[in-house]
């Protein structure tokens, strides 16, 4: 019995270290606190189902964090002055959401059940010069809801955004040209622009 609790608390000191990994991981991501059902101490009898429905909460967490998709664009997109139009992110690249964004009209639909906070993570490059006003913007159907950056003259941008995004919401992206200034235009290079949705906590 004694070498069964030296050798099981050798395996829980490895076990507690996944559970605290997890719970830094999720507080940097932003993510709902992970709550362990099982507490175990010194001298616990332990059983496997306790165990086991510990390690499913971890799983859970683990699989809510990789809740995600990589798009991409297979051609450049060419924004005269005082327009703006959709990104056509017309490829996807990685999908860990059963088909959340749709090529075809290059938008992201929120499922059931999986409405929170999201990081947009985007790198982009416009190739021609372009002031504060060429801008590359996030939609929720017609309304504006957030700016990811703005164009610089054949400079790589790479940023990120928090949003909120409630279940059934759908968003696309746009890039916008309000120079007025008279053929002053710009493109977006699709080799160079890419964007990753990711969402961080249920909420």
């Amino acid at each position: 019995m004694n070498k069964f609790f030296k050798g099981f608390f050798s395996r829980f000191s490895w076990y507690s270290g996944v559970i605290t990994g997890i719970l830094f991981s999720s507080l940097i991501a932003l993510a709902a606190p992970l709550v362990i059902p099982h507490i175990f101490n010194d001298g616990n009898l332990i059983s496997s189902t306790e165990v086991n429905q510990n390690f499913t909460v971890i799983k859970d967490k683990i699989n809510e964090s990789e809740f995600g998709v990589t798009i991409g664009m297979s051609g450049d997109l060419y924004v005269s002055d005082g327009n703006e139009l959709i990104l056509p992110f017309d490829m996807i690249l990685e999908d860990n959401t059963g088909g959340a964004f749709d090529a075809s009209n290059y938008t992201f639909t929120v499922p059931p059940g999986e409405g929170g906070f999201y990081n947009i993570y985007a790198t982009y490059l416009g190739d021609t010069y372009c002031t504060m006003q060429c801008e590359f913007k996030i939609f929720d159907g017609a309304s504006e809801i957030g700016m990811i950056g703005t164009y610089i003259s054949d400079t790589q941008s790479t940023q990120v955004k928090t949003i909120h995004l409630p279940d059934g919401a759908v968003i696309s992206f746009k890039a916008f040209n309000g120079m007025s200034m008279g053929a002053v235009s710009y493109s977006v290079v699709g080799a160079s622009t890419k964007i990753l949705i990711k969402r961080e906590a249920r909420f």
